[in-house]
């Protein structure tokens, strides 16, 4: 039996319509109404009402109850019309939204996505010359529509020079802007109030897995047998002839890659992320629904006429890995464009929700590189994700030429406008929390308006 998500829906638009109302009540018009009041009292009878500033702050408190009911009318009717469309095992919330969820893909109903964003700024005084990155994807394909708009304070604080890190590796703390005292209150969203700490990825340090550099040689610093540097392997294109080992152009170190362009062939080199199956390889793995990073620096020699290296995971047989969603992932680089000078790049990468025997990181040429023109790749490093909080934004530093110091910052500015049951499910059902969203689109078929 289907659960009949008009019902629901229209429920639960009137509830958060309360929620909102008693919002009104206590962030705006008790606060108006006392003011107002004041005015009407000059300096020789405000005694009379010297306790009347107290409801200011006393009328969130007023309301609190009223909106905690409303939160558990939300809560139990989701359940018990669960229950009612389909038995479950467990009168849980968390299996009545799950059951919500497989009935509204069922039924093809959405609700209003949301449009977070995000971007970041580095310090204007920065010593260091590292590179964060941040993203709203999730590593279910999906966005973070519940993303708090805020921004984020980002800052090393601890570094090779004064002690207490290692250099490439440096300590940096995020924070967020302070929240709302709940997710019911008038104040509500304000900041996320996260904390993140986490330290920059070093290239030049292989094999971590985790939050450090899960590649091997991404700097092409180590041994190189027959041109092909150690951990990599060709896929498409002859070592020595495509796929070179350059000592004279590199971006640190010694070395760097070199991909010769003769305008047909479409080379491609990769590195595994599931079992070795060569010495050198990395030992790092990835899992199911994995958010990733990978960042690397590139130029090529002059100007091609033609050319674009697309960056992306893919299986055993070349095939380009879809995210949980169904969406590739990875990004694609215009070599017509890309510049003769080095320049950083970070591309996101997302896992399936089930993997295949092999998973791979794969540098390819999408566009065959014009011939007599080089392609130059160096320190290259991918990593997890560090997420600011539960379904929100992630973000990955990665260590540059020069060491970060103390006092070095980057400042990510978080955009969104939530959709109305999206965000009304979260502060109700408490979403973000279970790692949960309804299913979204730009014209979803069921509509904000039912908040009333």
């Amino acid at each position: 039996m289907s659960l009949n998500l008009t019902t629901f829906f229209q429920r639960l638009g009137c509830l958060l319509g309360r929620l909102n109302e008693s919002n009104v009540f206590a962030g705006t018009t008790i606060p108006n109404g006392v003011l107002t009041l004041q005015g009407f009292y000059d300096s020789a009878d405000r005694n009379v009402i010297d306790g009347a500033d107290s409801w200011v702050s006393a009328a969130p408190g007023l309301v609190s109850g009223y909106q905690a009911a409303l939160q558990s009318y939300a809560q139990q009717t989701l359940t018990q019309m669960a229950t009612e469309a389909d038995p479950l095992p467990s009168a849980a919330l968390t299996t009545a939204l799950y059951s919500l969820i497989a009935q509204m893909v069922a039924q093809s109903a959405t609700v209003q996505a949301g449009t977070p964003a995000v971007t970041v700024t580095a310090g204007s005084g920065n010593i260091g010359s590292a590179v964060c990155a941040a993203t709203v994807s999730l590593g279910s394909g999906r966005l973070a529509e519940n993303a708090f708009a805020e921004t984020i304070a980002g800052a090393v604080t601890a570094d090779a020079q004064t002690g207490g890190a290692t250099a490439g590796q440096e300590t940096l703390t995020f924070l967020g802007q302070i929240p709302a005292s709940g997710a019911l209150a008038h104040d509500y969203p304000a900041g996320s109030g996260c904390t993140l700490t986490c330290n920059a990825v070093n290239a030049q340090v292989y094999s971590q897995g985790g939050a450090g550099n899960w590649l091997t040689d991404g700097d092409f610093e180590a041994t190189w047998t027959a041109n092909v540097p150690a951990g990599w392997h060709v896929l498409v294109g002859t070592a020595g002839t495509q796929v070179l080992q350059s000592t004279a152009v590199f971006f640190d170190g010694a070395a760097s890659l070199q991909i010769a362009g003769d305008g047909s062939t479409l080379t491609a080199i990769y590195q595994g992320l599931t079992t070795p199956t060569a010495a050198g390889d990395t030992t790092a793995k990835v899992g199911p629904n994995a958010l990733l990073a990978v960042n690397f620096w590139a130029k090529t020699d002059a100007t091609p006429l033609a050319g674009q290296l697309t960056v992306d995971l893919c299986d055993g047989s070349g095939t380009a890995l879809l995210d949980a969603q169904g969406n590739p992932s990875g990004g694609t680089l215009d070599l017509t464009t890309l510049g003769t000078g080095w320049a950083a790049h970070t591309f996101w990468l997302r896992t399936p929700r089930a993997l295949p025997a092999a998973v791979r990181l794969r540098f390819r040429l999408s566009t065959a590189l014009s011939s007599g023109t080089n392609l130059f790749l160096d320190r290259i490093s991918l990593t997890a994700g560090n997420s600011l909080y539960a379904q929100g934004p992630s973000l990955a530093v990665f260590a540059g030429l020069v060491p970060l110091i103390t006092g070095d910052t980057f400042t990510p500015v978080v955009t969104n406008t939530p959709g109305g049951m999206q965000g009304g499910a979260d502060r109700f059902f408490g979403m973000k929390a279970l790692g949960l969203l309804l299913p979204s689109s730009g014209t979803p078929s069921v509509s904000d308006s039912l908040i009333v």
